[in-house]
């Protein structure tokens, strides 16, 4: 953080940067703390994003579970067919991020389970709110409504994985996922939760993402010519800018974030290296932002579960960036047009860039979190849904 200068980090529950237990609201309220006093005193005096995934239903898409409301997966609150349930959800949500310091949460999850494959590498499961494209919209609005609500406007919201993982053949963190269907076609159903929680024809702004997540999925039919090999849309400039230029989105962009996932999951190894005897760690973050990817998540960022290579990797990398903002004209508009809108992100969620702005109550954390176990059991009583015939 002071050599390298980072802007954020992720707190990942398998690297061990917290135990899950009674007192896990506590460790990570601290962690953070420690984390902001290294970027304030003598790093890059800026707020960090604390980010971390909180999709509820434990493991694996909930890292911090010890000491925090069990909450259900986004699917049962779409079964009971009630807003209030996913604000609810929200609220819980970014009440017990912000009282830990994590200011960036990697959801809500808005894609659109159109063809459910139980079983199948390619299914999404539970995480989504359901099938219908309005309706899983909605949710998401209410969902993003309550977080930003329940932390106070201290918690920001990642919608991920546009332009949509429902209609794909696997999942990402397998190998490269494939959807045959063309930009007018993912209008029709995988995009529509996206334009909605971006604003869409409502202009509420606590229902408004501050960012969405790019997905690491092909697109063969996207462009309108069935191509056998393309790239993710992730990293393939040509696909997201065509994404990012529709005027649905236009309105959003000026301030919205655009967030990789994960730069090192299976899916961006192959594309890079199908024999996966190499990681080009330059060129796949160079091709991610230029892509269009503000925020790069370096996390699994090498070819191994090796953290000396993954570090290495990213310590390469950001060197590697200072040394093409310094050369590189085209690069560094680029560079500052990414940062523009990341420090008018942390400005919204702190107004002063002060040590004590951006720090919690570790004792309070433990106290706030764990609470909502009242709305865990509504909506798990709602939830229970007659399959017939």
């Amino acid at each position: 953080i002071r050599q390298d200068r980072v802007g954020g980090v992720v707190l990942l529950a398998a690297n061990a940067n917290f135990l899950n237990g009674t007192d896990t609201p506590r460790q990570v309220a601290e962690l953070t703390n420690s984390l902001q006093a290294l970027a304030m005193g003598g790093g890059i005096e800026v707020p960090l994003f604390v980010a971390v995934e909180h999709e509820g239903d434990g493991y694996p898409y909930t890292q911090i579970r010890g000491g925090t409301t069990p909450l259900p997966n986004a699917l049962a609150a779409g079964a009971t067919w009630d807003v209030a349930n996913a604000r609810d959800m929200g609220q819980i949500t970014g009440l017990e991020l912000a009282a830990m310091g994590v200011n960036l949460l990697l959801g809500p999850d808005v894609d659109v389970l159109a063809n459910p494959q139980p079983g199948t590498q390619g299914d999404m499961g539970s995480r989504t709110f359901g099938g219908d494209p309005a309706w899983v919209g909605q949710m998401g609005r209410a969902y993003i409504e309550g977080v930003h609500g329940g932390s106070g406007g201290r918690v920001a919201t990642v919608a991920k994985h546009c332009p949509g993982h429902g209609g794909a053949d696997r999942l990402p963190g397998e190998e490269v996922a494939t959807v045959d269907k063309s930009l007018a076609e993912l209008k029709q159903v995988e995009l529509v939760p996206f334009i909605a929680v971006t604003g869409g024809e409502a202009g509420d702004d606590d229902a408004v993402t501050d960012a969405i997540m790019s997905s690491h999925i092909r697109y063969r039919d996207y462009q309108g010519e069935i191509r056998q090999f393309t790239a993710p849309v992730s990293v393939d400039a040509e696909g997201l800018q065509a994404l990012l230029a529709l005027y649905e989105f236009a309105g959003w962009r000026t301030n919205g974030l655009i967030v990789s996932d994960s730069l090192g999951l299976p899916a961006v190894r192959k594309t890079f290296d199908p024999t996966l005897s190499s990681f080009p760690h330059r060129r796949i973050a160079k091709e991610a932002f230029l892509a269009g990817n503000d925020l790069l998540l370096l996390t699994d960022f090498a070819l191994d579960d090796s953290w000396g290579d993954q570090l290495g990797n990213m310590r390469d990398t950001i060197a590697f960036f200072r040394s093409e903002y310094r050369a590189n004209p085209a690069f560094a508009a680029r560079v500052d047009e990414a940062v523009t809108k990341i420090l008018r992100l942390k400005l919204r969620l702190y107004p002063e860039f002060a040590l004590e702005a951006s720090t919690v109550h570790p004792a309070a954390a433990l106290q706030v979190c764990g609470l909502g176990m009242e709305v865990t059991q509504r909506i798990a009583n709602e939830a229970l849904t007659l399959l017939y015939p």
